[in-house]
Parts: structure tokens; sequence; C-alpha cells
């Protein structure tokens, strides 16, 4: 009787990753699953909203594995790096499994393959691993922040090392006529946020950011057509990015965006409260 463990994230209600599960089960009568989702966001940052969205994303996912005749004996949430969630279940559970199941993205967009976590994991565990690929099942929708986002939106901030700002300043600033704060969800998580302020004709990003987990996937590029359409729409005609000049992919982004560097120097002083 097999046992399997299996590791996804966004994949884990794929059709491709329950189509396999069954045909396991089916063939190794008594075969047994875990389930076990790498966090959104690192331990420094953990619990509270983002959490909840991903054992929410569990629960579905073993809800249909069951329904497809799996048996799936628990779930679990571990570190935001795929390896070290690996790590840490078996080392809680030692000999548990038999094989692990890693189901991924296409290599094309796959955040995991491209870092090698694949390949690193068949290194590093003495399990056999079979590699499930799946595409992405949901698409990104977009839509105001409001004052119930807060706690989500600050971890994000947090984790990217912007300035956050209290619930009172939030509720300010997405009521602000001269303000607009949109949000990115995929499958009911907040994904990706962006922050702009707006002066006449003039629109200036403040904040943009997206959590690890779905980075270099098109979520940022997505934001700012998003928030684009919106300033158009409000009558803005250009649009200026605060951006360090150390940031190399946020630089590497906005040049492909279509955003060119202006010779303006910016100098800042600090008021005192």
């Amino acid at each position: 009787m097999p046992r399997y463990l299996i590791v996804a994230d966004q994949t884990a209600t794929s059709p491709e990753l329950v189509s396999k599960a069954k045909e396991l089960s089916d063939e190794h009568a008594g075969s047994t699953f875990a389930l076990l989702l790498p966090a959104l966001l690192p331990s420094h940052v953990r619990g509270g909203p983002f959490d909840a969205v991903t054992r929410g994303r569990a629960e579905q996912a073993r809800t249909m594995l069951e329904r497809a005749g799996v048996t799936v004996e628990r779930t679990t949430i571990g570190d935001a790096a795929p390896l070290l969630a690996i790590e840490d279940e078996l080392d809680e559970h030692p000999g548990a499994y038999d094989e692990l199941l890693l189901c991924t993205l296409p290599a094309s967009i796959s955040r995991w393959l491209r870092l090698d976590i694949l390949d690193q994991a068949r290194r590093r565990f003495e399990l056999p691993i079979r590699h499930i690929e799946a595409q992405l099942p949901s698409r990104l929708e977009f839509r105001r922040a409001t004052l119930r986002d807060h706690e989500r939106i600050q971890a994000l901030w947090d984790e990217s090392r912007l300035e956050t700002v209290d619930e009172d300043e939030w509720e300010t600033l997405i009521t602000s006529p001269g303000a607009i704060a949109l949000v990115a969800e995929e499958e009911g998580a907040l994904v990706g946020a962006i922050v702009a302020t707006v002066d006449g004709w003039r629109a200036y990003v403040y904040h943009v950011a997206v959590v690890p987990a779905r980075r270099r996937r098109g979520v940022a590029q997505a934001l700012f057509a998003e928030a684009h359409a919106h300033l158009a729409r409000a009558g803005n005609r250009i649009i200026y990015v605060m951006v360090n000049e150390e940031n190399d992919a946020g630089m590497a982004l906005l040049r492909s965006l279509g955003y060119r560097t202006q010779g303006d120097v910016v100098m800042v002083h600090q008021l005192e409260a």
C-alpha cells in the first residue's frame, strides 16, 4: 500500500494532479496520500490571512481528491521555501512516505522549475520523486482595495520592505479621490497590489508588490496594465514611478512596460511630527 506525499502550490486543485492521484489510487488499492502546500509568505511574516488562504486551497484540493476516490490522510502548510517544507515534513514523519509527487506549472512559467526545485529535491531526498505538470488553474482578478484588505496589504508591504500605514491612514488612502489602490486576486487569495496618487493629469505610483510565490508570473505587469486603464479613464496622461535605482528587477519591468528614466533628481526632506 504505497503512501504518497503530494507537494503543490497553485496546481493543488488542478485536474492533472487529481487525475494522476486517482490513477495511482486505482492502481494500488489501499494507497494513501498527504498534501503539503508551502506557505505564501516566509516564516517571519507568516500567519493571519495569508495562511488562511493557503489552508483554504489545501482543503479545496482535499475535497477534490476525495471526490475522485483518493484517500487523503491529512493536509499540511509548510515553509514558503518548497525544499524546506519537504525537509520539515520528512523529518517530522520519518518513514511515512514511499514516493513524493511534485506538481508544478509548465516549465515556461514555473518558478519552482526555474529555481531547480525538482532536481535539487531528487538529489537531496532519498524518496523517488514523480513530476506532474499542470496548467495554471485560475485567472487573475482585479478590484479596488477595501478597508478589509488592510491586514493582508500590510503583510505584503512588510514582506516587500515597503513603508506600511496604519488602518486609519489606509482608510484615508482608499477613500481619497486623489488616490487609487488596486489588488490582484487568484482564487480569492490576494497576490499583489499597486497604489498610486493622482494630481490632475499626472499620476505617481508608489507601492507595487507581489507575494513571493507569484513573482515572475506576470502579476506585476498585469497590475500595471490595470492601473494604467484606471488612470487613463480618470484623465491622467503621464505616470511617474518611484523606484530605487538599485532595484534591477523593478527597472527591467518598467522598461519592458515602456517607462523611461528622466533627468529629474528626487530630493527628500522629512518633516517632524
